[in-house]
């Protein structure tokens, strides 16, 4: 006994183990369940796969419960006037079926808003709620022929209500922010999602300036390298086409290698600018612009990067 025992102790001993534990649990659902052990090996792997897929997305694990409790709230208040015999149960069911339909439609709003400034669960929460409490008159009054029209008006609301706190959010990240005689809002020095610090990202009409600051007096291949990808790292993070950013190396102390550099990183191809800080003026002031080009989302978008630890936020 003890030798089985301590060979079920190691690597391979452990699988075959397993492998007829499972097989005798399986037996023995098959027993007890029939026909329907199919459907609930299906429904376990949904589940587990769901599970592994969302283990590092709690907003949306939070967004499906909350979706979630705003639909069963109102089946709860049926069943509980169905079991109270109220008076107000069969105009009430209608209109309660109606908040049931509606219950995705502020997670939906609050995730369709880009960008996220704000929680997305929190907007969620208020936006339920807000629909919810809305249903308070057809459960004690019933429907005297309003139901229709609350049930509009609640759903304006909710959605309204997410749509208003997003937009205060992007206007208080805005406020803030600089802008320089020739039209390029100065973000200052940003972090990108996927790694590496761009020290000063411009935003005009569309078009983006990624700047990378070096302290060498030689410019070597690396540094180019970096650059082009720190600006192919904020044209995907600010959904701005990779063409529309301009990739700037600036090098106040560089006693060589000033000037442009064509450079291919990434399966991509630009044009690298490595000037001095003061010369930087001058090429923002120079760059073309397309003025029927909307912008408002790249800014409000690359305004969301985190900043470097010790810069006012």
């Amino acid at each position: 006994m003890a030798v089985i025992n301590h060979f079920g102790r190691t690597r391979w001993g452990r699988r075959p183990v397993l492998l007829l534990t499972a097989m005798f649990m399986l037996m023995w659902l098959w027993k007890v369940l029939g026909p329907d052990l199919p459907y609930l090996v299906v429904l376990l792997g949904i589940s587990v796969g769901a599970i592994w897929l969302l283990r590092h997305r709690r907003d949306v694990v939070y967004s499906i419960v909350i979706v979630t409790v705003t639909a069963a709230a109102p089946m709860i208040v049926t069943i509980v006037m169905a079991d109270a015999h109220s008076a107000n149960l069969p105009t009430a069911a209608a209109i309660l079926t109606g908040y049931i339909l509606a219950a995705p439609l502020p997670t939906l709003t609050a995730w369709a808003l880009r960008p996220a400034v704000i929680s997305r669960p929190l907007n969620c929460l208020l936006g339920s709620l807000t629909l919810l409490l809305s249903a308070t008159p057809i459960v004690v009054f019933g429907d005297h022929g309003y139901g229709t029209q609350l049930v509009v008006t609640a759903v304006t609301l909710s959605c309204g209500l997410i749509w208003v706190r997003h937009r205060r959010a992007l206007g208080h990240q805005l406020k803030n922010l600089p802008l320089d005689a020739a039209g390029w809002t100065d973000l200052g020095a940003r972090l990108l999602p996927g790694g590496g610090q761009i020290d000063r990202v411009l935003i005009r009409r569309g078009y983006a300036v990624a700047a990378t600051l070096t302290t060498a007096k030689t410019i070597s291949p690396g540094a180019l390298n970096r650059t082009l990808t720190r600006s192919l790292g904020l044209a995907q993070s600010a959904g701005i086409p990779p063409a529309r950013v301009q990739p700037i190396l600036l090098a106040p102390a560089a006693t060589s290698g000033l000037g442009p550099h064509q450079i291919t990183s990434r399966g991509a191809a630009a044009t690298v600018l490595v000037l001095t800080p003061d010369q930087l003026a001058r090429v923002t002031s120079t760059t073309r612009e397309h003025r029927l080009l909307r912008h408002r989302r790249s800014l409000l978008t690359a305004a969301t990067l985190a900043q470097p630890e010790g810069r006012a936020a």
